[in-house]
């Protein structure tokens, strides 16, 4: 990525990179957006077990502005991938592990059963968070981790509970 976008990488290139073969390659992703996928998520998203935090409020806060931060960390990256729409593509990678953490987190926090209208809600709340932050990514990063935190939690899926 140092010399070439992202989005004009081809396998090839990361094979000759890696100094793998195809075969080994294949044996570890299916294509270049399960890589990609990949290392969004062991690179870029922090780890955060929510379960053993006690307030709640402020973890999420902090994990939001953390990864947040981390993305700016990998900013070429993100964006990069964010440009590419093929199916299978990292946008609609985040989106959607997005909605079923949501979903897992809400079901845990509020104990409440899940009515088809609320997980829908729950379905919308968590897109458009997402999209925030795509959006966000796409557009430079043009306002601080802290204050896009703060949007996202305000309109997040906590508004529901």
């Amino acid at each position: 990525m140092r010399k070439k976008a992202i989005t004009k990488i081809k396998i090839q290139d990361i094979l000759d990179k890696a100094e793998v073969s195809r075969g080994t390659f294949h044996n570890h992703f299916e294509d270049k957006y399960d890589l990609i996928r990949y290392c969004y998520d062991v690179k870029v998203l922090p780890q955060w077990d929510y379960k053993q935090e006690e307030d709640m409020d402020a973890a999420e806060h902090r994990w939001k502005v953390d990864m947040l931060r981390s993305i700016r960390k990998y900013a070429r990256f993100m964006k990069g991938a964010c440009l590419m729409g093929e199916a299978n593509c990292l946008r609609e990678y985040i989106v959607d592990k997005g909605r079923k953490a949501d979903l897992e987190w809400y079901k845990e926090k509020s104990k409440k059963t899940i009515t088809k209208e609320l997980e829908e809600s729950i379905y919308y709340h968590s897109g458009a968070c997402r999209y925030m932050i795509i959006e966000w990514i796409l557009d430079d990063m043009p306002i601080s981790e802290e204050k896009l935190a703060d949007i996202l939690i305000k309109n997040g899926v906590r508004g529901l509970y």
